[in-house]
């Protein structure tokens, strides 16, 4: 996989979620995969980050993984 790649923002809603449409370089036309981030403040203070990275290749989820749990759809 390339290093190079490019995200279009599909949704921000400022302080509780980014919805993103990525592709790799090294990827065939046509394919992306969707990042989703929520934020959420179960009290005050602290934050919890949620990041889902769904459709990547299956020969790209190591370079995509960065410790967490891996799903696709």
């Amino acid at each position: 996989m390339q290093n190079d790649f490019s995200y279009f923002l599909l949704e921000l809603e400022e302080g509780k979620l980014i919805i993103q449409k990525w592709r790799f370089g090294s990827w065939p036309d046509g394919l992306d995969s969707m990042v989703r981030i929520t934020f959420e403040e179960p009290e005050p203070r602290v934050t919890v980050v949620n990041l889902t990275h769904i459709d990547v290749p299956e020969e790209d989820i190591r370079e995509c993984d960065c410790g967490g749990n891996t799903e696709r759809e």
